[in-house]
């Protein structure tokens, strides 16, 4: 589909917010990541199933992201995509960074900022600790910066390397490659992650080389995470002044392999960005706030596959609902509304833990009665692992004192507390509720398609954006593994204006302002809260990142 240029008002990048992935293959070995809803991609259809993910040395393949460029005429309609073969020149401009080192030491999000650095005798504050984070972004020592640029005519067979250098406080500075760029033929951007190592760039008569003296805050530590912005501008004869820049830039975010293809999390990033999105509206409504219509199939679903499947890798989920409790959550009974189905419908929306609801007063008493393993979905919070109740054959007087500490003869378990407990988003729970109660109608299976280009192109803006966030991990935040916690505070995206179909956008900072890092998400923003987490290779002189972290 070729695009009239004269009738193109605004250009807009696709999709907003993406992933890319490291892996030790390659950067020539990459695969797009997902651009349809619901379908994880596969490398090569063509190959075994279980060399697909891996190159013929065993290595992993990355999974890149790829972003491409809509036009839209002046009501906000889309025009369609503007490509190469269509007469467009795309100049794509990336700038990433990586801030872990130069950020404050890590802590949960529940737990009170303490401002202290981590590496703190690197580039140090200069007056003692404050409580504004400017200064990390100061510390020219610790951050890796990177940046490229390439257009639509780029040779595909050259790939361009995002190199940074980490000097880390000390006379040898490393050179640390953030990620590769390329084009497609259509003259789509293609970025490909690191390779996830992770390096100590102390000396080896430094007596903290190489150790790990932290869990998340070792020093002198570096790895090749990273985050930051693409920018685009078209050019084509029929513009006037013969270009048009990009109306918003989009944000790139790297992260480890996902090692579970086909299995999504209780509540992904895109949940959870869709929770920060409706909290106007759940504001300006109070009471009368309601979550509109709910289908059993696009609704629901979905969310009690991401509460059981992940049974298959993980224990504590398994104890729970493991395979011979599969078949609960797909009973036929679930997506009919009728009123026979009510008890079990509410049976099973009883069990699930209550969202975290800073509005409501009673809402830290409610996390706290429910700060155990009987109600779902079975995960950690944002305030580290759950602990265990001491014996799972215990009665339910038992499990109320290992909460409550009520009974002197069984105290408390002092690692307890709500926000050790995963729950769902408000909106996901909203949505629970209102089935539960039989307002929902069933809908209709989804009908998903092999590409993007095959649904309507009015539609292609939104399917790429969804599918970007539709694998990632919103709950727990504890410390990510796309992102850290920023992704839950309101102030960092852009308002929605009703023209533009992106489903979230985050806010960036324009040239000229003057930072306010609560604002805005620059460079490096989204991966410095998760911090370094390494363990050991077979060589003593380097470490890869855990595949826990972000």
């Amino acid at each position: 589909m070729t695009v009239d240029a004269s009738k193109v008002h605004h250009i807009e990048i696709f999709p907003p917010i993406a992933v890319a992935r490291f892996g030790d293959a390659g950067p020539d070995t990459y695969y797009i990541g997902p651009e349809v809803p619901d379908v994880e991609p596969l490398p090569d259809p063509s190959e075994a199933w279980l060399v697909r993910f891996r190159d013929q040395n065993k290595c992993i393949r990355r999974q890149a992201a790829r972003f491409h460029a809509y036009a839209f005429d002046n009501t906000g309609k889309v025009l369609g995509e503007l490509t190469k073969a269509s007469g467009y020149t795309l100049e794509w401009s990336v700038s990433v960074a990586n801030k872990k080192a130069a950020w404050v030491r890590f802590r949960g999000k529940v737990y009170e900022e303490t401002y202290k650095l981590r590496n703190p005798a690197v580039q140090p504050y200069k007056l003692g600790p404050t409580s504004v984070y400017d200064h990390t972004d100061k510390r020219e020592k610790l951050i890796i910066k990177a940046e490229g640029s390439l257009t639509s005519n780029h040779d595909t067979k050259t790939f361009i390397q995002l190199n940074g250098i980490f000097d880390g406080g000390f006379d040898s500075k490393k050179s640390v490659t953030l990620g590769h760029l390329n084009v497609d033929t259509n003259g789509s951007l293609i970025f490909i992650a690191g390779d996830g190592d992770s390096q100590c760039v102390a000396g080896d008569n430094n007596p903290k080389y190489p150790e790990l003296t932290e869990k998340f805050d070792s020093e002198y530590w570096y790895d090749c995470a990273c985050d930051g912005d693409i920018a685009l501008v078209v050019k084509h004869t029929g513009f006037a002044g013969g270009s048009k820049p990009s109306l918003h830039k989009a944000t790139i975010t790297t992260a480890p392999p996902k090692f579970t293809p086909g299995l999504s999390c209780p509540a992904s990033l895109y949940d959870v960005m869709e929770d920060v999105y409706e909290r106007p509206k759940r504001a300006a409504l109070g009471k009368a706030y309601d979550c509109g219509s709910v289908e059993y199939y696009r609704d629901i679903k979905p969310l009690f596959d991401g509460l059981s499947l992940l049974s298959w890798t993980n224990q504590k989920l398994y104890q729970g609902h493991g395979p011979h409790k599969l078949p609960h959550f797909k009973d036929e009974l679930l997506k009919a509304p009728s009123t026979e189905n009510r008890p079990l419908r509410q049976a099973i929306f009883n069990r699930v833990r209550a969202p975290v609801n800073p509005n409501d007063p009673q809402d830290p008493y409610i996390r706290n009665a429910q700060a155990y393993e009987y109600y779902m979905p079975r995960i950690s919070g944002n305030a580290g692992d759950n602990p265990e109740a001491p014996d799972y054959n215990q009665n339910i007087r038992g499990r109320w004192d290992y909460i409550s500490g009520d009974n002197p003869e069984r105290p408390a378990d002092p690692r307890n507390n709500r926000g050790r407990w995963g729950s769902l988003t408000e909106l996901q729970h909203d949505r629970l509720s209102k089935w539960a109660n039989g307002n929902f109608i069933t809908g209709s299976p989804p009908v998903n398609l092999s590409e993007y280009t095959k649904y309507p192109v009015d539609q292609q803006p939104t399917i790429l954006s969804r599918s970007a966030l539709q694998w990632t991990t919103g709950v727990p935040l504890y410390p990510g593994i796309e992102a850290y916690w920023i992704v839950e505070s309101s102030d960092v995206y852009e308002p929605r204006d009703g023209k533009d179909p992106a489903v979230f956008r985050f806010k960036k900072q324009k040239a000229g302002t003057t930072a306010d890092d609560t604002k805005y998400v620059k460079p490096g923003d989204l991966t410095k809260g998760g911090h370094m987490s390494v363990l050991t290779t077979s060589s003593p002189k380097k470490r890869s990142p855990t595949y826990a972290e972000s």
